[in-house]
C-alpha cells in the first residue's frame, strides 16, 4: 500500500514557500505586501486597472491561513504566525497526512504514484471536494459509474473524505496495470483545468518536478526502465551539446 511519507518530498518541492492569494481578507500577520504593480498587473483582471499594492501573502507549503488556524487544537500546535512561516515539517507532515493524505484514503490506495497525485491535487484544491470531481471525471474515462445512493443529499454527503468507491476501482485499474495512464491523465487533466496552456508561465510548465520524481512510482518496471532512461538520455545530450565547440 501507498505510504504518505513518499509523498512528502516532492508535494513540499513542487507547492513551494510563502505565497499570496489575491483579496485576502484574512492575513496571519504582517508577511508584507507586493509593491512592484508590473507583478500584479500579471493577473488578467488586474492588467488595465490602477493597482494598489494590497495583496497580502497568507499561504504556505500549500497550507492556507485558515486551515493552518483550524486545526491546531487538533493537531497539537502553536498556531503562531512565527510557526506559519517557518512552517516546520512535524507540523506541515502532520497536516497534510491528516486533513489531505487521509482525506482520500491514501493508505488503502495500492499504487504509490497515484496516491501521491490525487493527494497532491487535493491539497492544491485546497480539499478533497474538488479533487474528487475530477477524480470522478477521469475515472469515467475507464469505466468507472458511481454507484447510486438514493439517500444521499447535500446535507448528508461526506465532503470531507473520498469515498471507498473510488478507492477500490483505482485498485482495480492497477490491477490491469493501468495506474501508469490514470497518473498521466489526472496530473495533466488537473494542471490543465487549473492552468491553461496559454495562460502558463515558465513557472507553470505542464511537465514539472512533481511529474519528473512521481511518474515512476506509477509505472512498471519496463515504464520505469524506459522513463528513467529517457530522462538521462535527454540530460546525456544536452551535456555533449554544452561541450561541443561551435
Amino acid at each position: 500500500m501507498a505510504d504518505y511519507r513518499k509523498a512528502l518530498f516532492s508535494i513540499k518541492l513542487q507547492v513551494g514557500g510563502l505565497k499570496y492569494n489575491l483579496l485576502a481578507g484574512d492575513t496571519p500577520c504582517d508577511l508584507g505586501i507586493e509593491t512592484d504593480p508590473e507583478e500584479l498587473k500579471k493577473f488578467d483582471f488586474l492588467k488595465d486597472a490602477p493597482v494598489k499594492p494590497q495583496f497580502k501573502f497568507n499561504q504556505n507549503k500549500g497550507i492556507n491561513w485558515s486551515v493552518f488556524k483550524s486545526y491546531s487544537d487538533e493537531y497539537i500546535y502553536e498556531p503562531t504566525c512565527e510557526n506559519f512561516k517557518e512552517m516546520p515539517d512535524e507540523i506541515w507532515n502532520t497536516i497534510f497526512k491528516k486533513q489531505y493524505w487521509d482525506s482520500i484514503n491514501g493508505d488503502q490506495i495500492k499504487n504509490q504514484g497515484v496516491a501521491n497525485i490525487i493527494s497532491y491535487i487535493a491539497l492544491k484544491s485546497n480539499g478533497v471536494i474538488l479533487s474528487s470531481a475530477l477524480l470522478e471525471r477521469k475515472l469515467k474515462e475507464f469505466g468507472f459509474v458511481p454507484k447510486v445512493k438514493p439517500n444521499e443529499n447535500i446535507l448528508t454527503i461526506n465532503i470531507s473524505k473520498l469515498d471507498d468507491e473510488y478507492t477500490d476501482f483505482i485498485n482495480e485499474l492497477d490491477a490491469k496495470g493501468k495506474s501508469p495512464e490514470l497518473f498521466d491523465s489526472l496530473f495533466f487533466g488537473y494542471e490543465s483545468d487549473i492552468i491553461p496552456l496559454d495562460q502558463r508561465s515558465e513557472d507553470d510548465i505542464l511537465i514539472n518536478k512533481f511529474y519528473f520524481l512521481n511518474k515512476p512510482y506509477a509505472s512498471s518496471i519496463k515504464d520505469k526502465t524506459l522513463f528513467i532512461g529517457g530522462i538521462l538520455g535527454v540530460i546525456g545530450g544536452l551535456v555533449i551539446l554544452s561541450r561541443l565547440k561551435w
